[in-house]
Parts: C-alpha cells; sequence; structure tokens
C-alpha cells in the first residue's frame, strides 16, 4: 500500500509472477481483517496514493508519519495473518 505497486499472484501457490530472476513475494495468508483495520488500511491506500512523484524529492515529512491507528493496523496485521495462514500448497 505504501510503495503503491501492484503485484501478480499464482491462486494456486500464492507466489507472486515476477520475470526469471526477480524477487518474489509470497502471500501467506488471506484471511479477513475486522472492517476498522480494513478501513484504516484503505486511508493509508488513499493517502499514499495522491503523492505525486515529485512529492517524494521534497517532502512534507509530517504527512508521511504512520498515525496511531495506521501503527496499530500494522501491529494487528503481524498476529492476525501469522495466526491464520494459507494451507501448504499442493503441486
Amino acid at each position: 500500500m505504501t510503495t503503491q505497486e501492484n503485484l501478480e499472484f499464482d491462486r494456486r501457490t500464492g507466489i507472486e509472477r515476477v520475470h526469471d530472476g526477480e524477487a518474489q513475494a509470497v502471500m501467506n495468508s488471506v484471511a479477513s481483517l475486522p472492517l476498522e483495520i480494513r478501513n484504516v488500511f484503505l486511508g493509508i491506500e488513499q493517502k499514499y496514493s495522491q503523492i505525486k512523484s515529485e512529492d517524494w524529492d521534497n517532502p512534507d515529512l509530517e504527512r508521511f508519519k504512520l498515525t496511531e491507528a495506521e501503527k496499530k493496523a500494522l501491529q494487528f496485521v503481524d498476529s492476525h495473518y501469522s495466526l491464520n495462514p494459507l494451507p501448504p500448497a499442493e503441486y
């Protein structure tokens, strides 16, 4: 969300589809988020999607700082997804 990347994953394996030699992301959970946490992440996505490339060269650092709600949401997903893993892939 904060990097505004679009990744494409293989739905069977959970592994990102990339070109040879590129690093791959691996999806390890698809558990739904509680609505409150989901809304915080949608807000993060909106905040970072509005930042233009020139903003990164001369940033207003205050608007890049995470709010307390954003910090709590990031802490929540660490344990939430660890406790709700995908089953091992069968090939």
